[in-house]
């Protein structure tokens, strides 16, 4: 299943919820950064801070919502 920008998903692994808002390509893998519906901090190392953490995630780790 192909993603798109503004997709609703969740991050399996974390039960993150949140909207992909970039897709890029990282050696003929797709990645797609999910950014957090949680504001502030979260005590992730995978998350990157911000107002809403963001997420970096390949397909397989995503299921749309």
């Amino acid at each position: 299943m192909a993603f798109q920008l503004f997709d609703r998903v969740r991050i399996d692994d974390k039960d993150v919820t949140g909207d992909i808002v970039d897709i890029y390509d990282e050696d003929g893998i797709t990645i797609y950064t999910v950014q957090s519906d949680k504001k502030g901090h979260v005590d992730d190392p995978d998350a990157y801070p911000g107002e809403r953490p963001l997420y970096d995630c390949k397909e397989d780790q995503m299921t749309k919502l």
